[in-house]
Order: C-alpha cells, then structure tokens, then sequence
C-alpha cells in the first residue's frame, strides 16, 4: 500500500467517476483502475462497487476512506512538519473573498507563491455569505469579506478598512 493508492481511493470519493479521479490525480483512467484493485487485493476487501460506471463503495470501502483520509492528513501533516524544520512553508492557503474594485489579491498570492513556491493557493470568488459558511465548515483558511455578516465572536476579524 501506497500513499498514491489512497489518494486514488479519496479522489474517486471526490468525485465519483473513474475518469475525473484520474484527471484529478494526473494519472490515467486505466492507472487508476488497475492501481484500486492492488489495494483491494492488498487489504482483501473489495472497497469499490463496479459496474459500467462508479456505482459507490461497499461498507468495507466506506470504513477504509475514513483510514484513508486519517493517513493521508498524518503524511502531509509529517511532510509540512519537515518543511518546517528546514524554514520551508509547505500546504496550501485557501483564501475565500467577495469581489472588490479596490483590492486585488492576485499580487498577494503571486508574492507568497514566489517566497514560499511549496504554498499553494487557492483562491475562490464568493459572496460574504459563501465566504462565512466555508470558513465555519473549514473549506477555507482566510476569507475576506464584509463585516456586517460576520459574527465577531466566532471569527478572529482583523477590519481591513472602511
């Protein structure tokens, strides 16, 4: 078992379709399909539901995605630890921000691209309201937005002007 193998395994949970988890893992659809049944005969459990198309995961599949997805966290949790012991910043920043005709933080993220080119930035255009919900659930980093929606108490808000 390999960390490719589990990242193939979680793509395919992302999203649901052999051809796109391959496109994700810059791998090809026919890699893809004979690396997931390796695992499977390497855990001798059958983890995905065949059919002509993705069909979902067994139970068994189900149980090993949530392993999956610990062991991957713990590989780039470890991998970023030992950037970081070499002064390296290594991860990803996803950044959440309304549209302004004032500021553009393109710059920002080409300057921390050129600084630490182990980041990578994500960068999503939403409304202030997409932006509080994914930062509450955890699918962005850093949002930037209009205060009037934000509860203060929840967020560490830092007004950036007015």
């Amino acid at each position: 078992m390999d960390i490719k193998q589990l990242k193939f395994l979680i793509a395919l949970d992302q999203t649901r379709h052999f051809g796109q988890a391959a496109a994700l893992c810059h791998i090809t659809q026919p890699t893809l399909s004979m690396r997931l049944p390796n695992l499977e005969d390497e855990l001798d459990l059958v983890l995905v539901k065949r059919g002509q198309r993705f069909q979902g995961f067994t139970d068994a599949g189900e149980r090993s995605l949530a392993w999956a997805r610990t062991l991957l966290a713990a590989h780039d949790g470890l991998q970023a630890e030992a950037a970081s012991c070499r002064g390296q910043v290594v991860g990803s920043l996803r950044l959440g921000t309304v549209p302004l005709a004032s500021f553009n933080p393109l710059h920002l993220l080409i300057a921390l691209r050129e600084e630490d080119p182990e980041l990578h930035c994500h960068l999503n255009s939403l409304s202030s309201e997409k932006v509080i919900d994914a930062l509450s659930r955890n699918q962005l980093d850093l949002g930037i937005c209009y205060l009037d929606q934000v509860n203060t108490s929840f967020f560490e808000v830092i007004e950036l002007g007015t």
